[in-house]
């Protein structure tokens, strides 16, 4: 019976083993993922802020063939398309927000699993204590009931 609460406790071991290591291999992976969505976040604030490049490329253009209805139409399709980029770049800013915020809450639950881990080497301890307890009360009573089998 004890072997099988040690085969018990060693699967749950494993088990908390397993979750730590891939609860960090996410949480280094998705670190990496923000890390890149900041630059990506950069890179696109660089482009369409106010003073930004696509707008003076925009502005460049304008100054150059204002006058023509073609260009005008092109210029105001881009003026859109660059307030929407601006909007999906702050939507974008908003979800590297959301990530790291995930991401703390990750190693929130990665101590958690810590502390866990600890608790069940502090069981499986507590564990091999109790049963060599056992052990010996036991054989102290067999002792106990063999010497009154004897004396009667």
């Amino acid at each position: 019976m004890i072997s099988k609460v040690d085969q018990t406790v060693q699967g749950l071991d494993a088990t908390a083993l397993g979750i730590q290591k891939t609860q960090t291999l996410a949480h280094e992976k998705l670190q990496a993922i923000e890390e890149t969505l900041s630059a990506i976040s950069g890179f696109t604030e660089d482009l369409v802020a106010d003073e930004g490049k696509l707008a003076k490329i925009l502005k460049g253009l304008e100054n150059v063939l204002v006058e023509e209805n073609e260009l005008t139409r092109a210029f105001d399709h881009a003026v859109e398309a660059m307030e929407r980029l601006r909007s999906s770049s702050e939507e974008f800013e908003a979800t590297k927000k959301q990530i790291s915020n995930w991401l703390n809450r990750e190693q929130g639950i990665s101590s958690a699993m810590t502390l866990f881990n600890q608790g069940m080497a502090d069981l499986t301890q507590r564990l091999h204590t109790l049963q060599s307890i056992k052990t010996e009360d036991l054989k102290l009573l067999d002792n106990s009931f063999n010497q009154r089998l004897q004396e009667h």
